[in-house]
Order: structure tokens, then C-alpha cells, then sequence
């Protein structure tokens, strides 16, 4: 199995593009593709989200220390959900390398525990999220790993934003400029292709036809954001993890 690269083939622009508003499933809507970086954070997406607090009252948004010296390079596995990012995670910490979780699904599962069967629901779902992978990003920065894969980054809350609706809040559009400029990732992204059907769990509601939109939302956010991307196809478990290792030496 060969890793492929892809690159946005021209600079996209806002005004091509239609954004999905809340509740908006025509199939006009449907019809995201990338946009640059500066067009991403300047468009507003329409209104600016005001934070909600009915889901999460102690949500506090804490500061981010200085960071001196920081060497460490951190690669981010993304993907179509149900791609088997996961077992590439887990298959990765076993061969020695540090590794931080995603954190969407530990957002979903802590909701549903406290009664809410849906939190995506909410707007402030994005920024909890968000804000959870910064903590763990920051956490994880004090480890002696030299090399760390994250599953998942902010990136991908904007693709979700973007998949549900939502507007980028003041908070997601801060985190987005913060891991640019301060170069946080590194470039390139390893996009997990979809395995070809979608297993459904209680943080995993999406039908095949949604998973393979999600994936295409979520390409088209990393190009935009100027990520390359390499395809980690499907295949066997050690075999995937061979192309992210080979692509890092």
C-alpha cells in the first residue's frame, strides 16, 4: 500500500460557496468545498454563534500557557468516522509513540451519561469540544515524546461545525488562528479513508451516505486550511500504520 497526497488544485474562494445554515438540507447546502485559510475565518459564516450554556454551565475556557522550546511534532490522524482511526491510534501507542485522544467522543459520552442523548444538538457542543482539545493538546506538550499523533484536531470540530450548521464561534475561530500561527501541527495530515460501510455506536449515529459527506466536508476543511493530506487507504491494521510510519522517518 503507497500513501497518496492530495492539494487543493486553485485557491478556492468564499463566494463561490454556499455554507450550510442550521436546519438547512436542501441539496444546495450540500455543496462545501474547500476555502483558504483567511476566507475561512473571515466570512463569519453568516452570524456569530453566541456560546450556550444550557448543556454546559462550567464550561471556562482556560489560558493557554507559553510553550518555550517545543520541539515536538505532532501529526494529527483524521478521517470519515468508522474508518478505523481508532485501532490505528491504539496500534501506534503500542509501537512506542505518544498519542492523545479525540475528543468529541468523550464530549458525547460524558453528555449522555449526565441525561442529554444528543449534545450536538447545542451549538456550544463545538466550542466544548474545542476547548477539550486544546486542554489535551496543551497536557500533552509537557510529555518527553518527540514525536505525538493526535486523533483529531481543531480542524476537525470546524469541519463539524460546518457538517451541523453551526456558525465558527469567537472561541473555534481563535483556535484555529492560534494553531497556525503558532504552527502547533505539523504539515502533513494522515486521512484515514472510509473502510466501505459504517458501523453505528452511541456516539456514531450516521448512516453510510452521511459518513461518506462528512469525509468529503472534512478533506475540504484540512485543504483549506493549507494541510496536505496523505491517504491512508483501506487495508490490514499493520499495514496502514506502516504508511504513517514510513511517511514520518
Amino acid at each position: 500500500m503507497k500513501a497518496t497526497n492530495s492539494t487543493s488544485p486553485h485557491k478556492p474562494t468564499v463566494e463561490n460557496h454556499k455554507v450550510r445554515a442550521p436546519g438547512d438540507n436542501s441539496p444546495d447546502s450540500r455543496g462545501f468545498v474547500g476555502r483558504n485559510w483567511n476566507n475561512l475565518l473571515n466570512a463569519n459564516w453568516g452570524i456569530q454563534a453566541e456560546a450556550s450554556v444550557s448543556i454546559y454551565p462550567d464550561l471556562k475556557f482556560k489560558h493557554d500557557p507559553t510553550e518555550q522550546g517545543d520541539h515536538m511534532k505532532r501529526f494529527i490522524i483524521t478521517g470519515a468516522p468508522g474508518a478505523g482511526k481508532t485501532a490505528i491510534i491504539r496500534q501506534l501507542e503500542l509501537d512506542g509513540f505518544g498519542v492523545v485522544e479525540e475528543a468529541a467522543t468523550d464530549v458525547i459520552a460524558a453528555a449522555q451519561a449526565r441525561g442529554t442523548p444528543q449534545p450536538w444538538t447545542d451549538p456550544s457542543f463545538i466550542d466544548v469540544v474545542a476547548d477539550l482539545q486544546k486542554q489535551r493538546q496543551i497536557r500533552a506538550s509537557y510529555q518527553p515524546d518527540d514525536v505525538q499523533f493526535h486523533d483529531r484536531c481543531v480542524v476537525c470540530t470546524a469541519a463539524l461545525a460546518v457538517y451541523l450548521g453551526y456558525p465558527f464561534s469567537p472561541f473555534l475561530t481563535s483556535e484555529l488562528e492560534r494553531i497556525k500561527e503558532d504552527a502547533i501541527y505539523e504539515n502533513p495530515v494522515f486521512f484515514i479513508r472510509n473502510l466501505g460501510f459504517i458501523t453505528p455506536t452511541a456516539a456514531r449515529r450516521i448512516s453510510f451516505e452521511e459518513t461518506l459527506r462528512f469525509e468529503r466536508i472534512h478533506e475540504e476543511t484540512y485543504l483549506g486550511f493549507g494541510f496536505e493530506l496523505v491517504s491512508v487507504e483501506p487495508g490490514d491494521l499493520l499495514e496502514r500504520v506502516g504508511v504513517i510510519r514510513a511517511a514520518i522517518r
